[in-house]
């Protein structure tokens, strides 16, 4: 059986506030979510819904749709189910975004009609890159009126898209490394 010192007590009580104050930052990395400013959010017009989707490092979600223009609520609803999402799937084990990063992001709506029939379906496509990386490429670019379409780049370039109508996500997609 082993006793405590007085000196081994002085260095657990050391110890202690060291080790409270490791645990504290790592439940707070943990609980970190994505940082998606107000600023860096853009709806793009139905016309360039097609570019949007056409990513050059990444599989395009919705071949040969139709396009419309979601409303700020939608994209609303969108954000705030996305933390929940993320959460799950690294939860999961799964592939996520890195989360100590501001995320610029731009929108267009998309029907996807089913073969077999069924009604179509209305979804949001959502393109995530991280702030300021347009100033480190290519300086100018408005991104209220400009697909942003940056190939390789690796996981912190990422889409996903969003079923409207029960409000789940699908087709969660990392740029290649490069």
């Amino acid at each position: 059986m082993k006793h405590f010192t007085k000196s081994g007590a002085t260095n657990v009580k050391r110890f202690f506030p060291v080790f409270l104050a490791a645990i504290t930052l790592n439940t707070l990395l943990i609980a970190q979510s994505m940082k998606l400013p107000s600023a860096g959010r853009f709806i793009l017009p139905v016309s360039l819904g097609k570019e949007l989707l056409a990513q050059c490092s990444r599989p395009n979600p919705g071949a040969n749709s139709q396009f419309w223009q979601p409303s700020s609520a939608d994209i609303d609803v969108l954000e705030t189910a996305l933390d929940k999402y993320v959460a799950e799937r690294e939860k999961a084990g799964k592939e996520i975004p890195p989360k100590n990063l501001a995320y610029h992001r731009q929108y267009v709506g998309f029907i996807r009609h089913s073969d077999s029939g069924h009604e179509p379906v209305r979804l949001i496509y959502g393109n995530f890159y991280p702030e300021g990386i347009l100033s480190e490429l290519r300086g100018n670019h408005n991104e209220s009126t400009e697909v942003v379409d940056i190939c390789d780049g690796g996981s912190a370039l990422w889409g996903v898209v969003y079923r409207v109508s029960n409000k789940t996500f699908e087709n969660l997609a990392f740029n290649g490394p490069g």
